[in-house]
């Protein structure tokens, strides 16, 4: 897969929308399932993100970031087009319609969890977005986690046994849920960015990825394993803000471990796609996909042997 869209068909893009001209635009750094870029017009500033994945799943983020900010969340919600759009489709090098949305610049510098106060910030946000969305966002944006794990994928099926460690997490979370009150809602599921502007204090969240509906534990579960360990002072900070504001009771962590196991299924089977697709956008190390693969299916095993 190419990994860019030049800057004559992103300009002739942006036409969707109703900016002043001219305009000036400036590529980012990439993640790992999108490009992005500044765009500067008569001193106002947006973010241009074009998705390597469905409409309907990227729309998803962007209805969620567009609801966070009605609640005062600066949010990088998606400005929508001259039509009411929130994304259209733009035919990349790779010969693909792949979405395209313009989104609000949020100000600040990047929130790393080592600053005092990150865990806080993380749980209390966390916890609140959790909360805006158990009942705010309608049911034809968002996937079930479980549907996405257990749909059948040829990625999946070219690594052996991996098909079988994903069915059986699936398999052991329903059975331990059978016994055990678990909230459901929508989920972030991925890394929550957020940025602070140091002068004000402010604070806001950015790129939103797909959302989906699941057990809220997942994100509790992604943010112990991405940011703030579960033997750190940060964690227990973190957790103590996410209760604060959460829709969740605190007796639902003791099955925080199965929830770990989702995430660690859901990332063996992304990596498996990039390793079948040989999809490097985001990482320059030519191994990463294989890497992450492994550490993947390792730690999964891990889990599904303790639980």
């Amino acid at each position: 897969m190419k990994s860019t869209i030049n800057n004559e068909t992103l300009l002739t893009a942006l036409e969707a929308w109703n900016l002043p001209e001219p305009l000036a635009i400036h590529q980012l750094e990439s993640g790992f399932t999108s490009e992005v870029w500044l765009v500067e017009a008569k001193g106002k500033r947006f973010i241009a993100k074009y998705a390597y994945q469905s409409q309907e799943d990227f729309e998803g983020g962007l209805y969620a970031a567009e609801l966070a900010e009605q609640y005062g969340i600066p949010s990088s919600a998606p400005l929508r087009t001259r039509e009411g759009a929130l994304s259209i489709l733009v035919e990349g090098p790779h010969g693909k319609g792949e979405p395209l949305a313009l989104l609000h610049f949020v100000a600040g510098e990047p929130l790393h969890p080592s600053e005092p106060d990150a865990a806080s910030l993380y749980g209390h946000l966390l916890g609140r977005i959790h909360r805006i969305f158990l009942d705010g966002v309608g049911e034809k944006y968002i996937a079930h986690l479980f549907d996405f794990l257990l749909g059948e994928d040829p990625d999946v099926a070219a690594q052996p046994g991996l098909a079988r460690l994903i069915h059986r997490t699936v398999e052991a979370t329903r059975n331990y849920e059978s016994h055990h009150t678990v909230t459901y809602g929508v989920i972030w599921g991925d890394r929550m960015e957020i940025v602070r502007e140091r002068e004000t204090g402010h604070v806001g969240v950015i790129d939103w990825g797909t959302i989906q509906y699941g057990p809220l534990l997942f994100d509790v579960a992604l943010v112990a394993l991405w940011l703030f360990p579960e033997e750190s002072s940060a964690y227990e900070k973190f957790l103590q803000a996410y209760l604060e504001e959460a829709p969740i009771s605190e007796s639902e962590l003791a099955g925080l471990d199965y929830y770990k196991a989702l995430l660690w299924a859901r990332q063996a089977k992304y990596f498996a796609y990039r390793v079948a697709a040989h999809v490097m956008l985001g990482d320059a190390n030519p191994d990463g996909n294989i890497e992450n693969l492994t550490r993947s299916r390792q730690e999964l095993e891990h889990l599904l042997d303790i639980m």
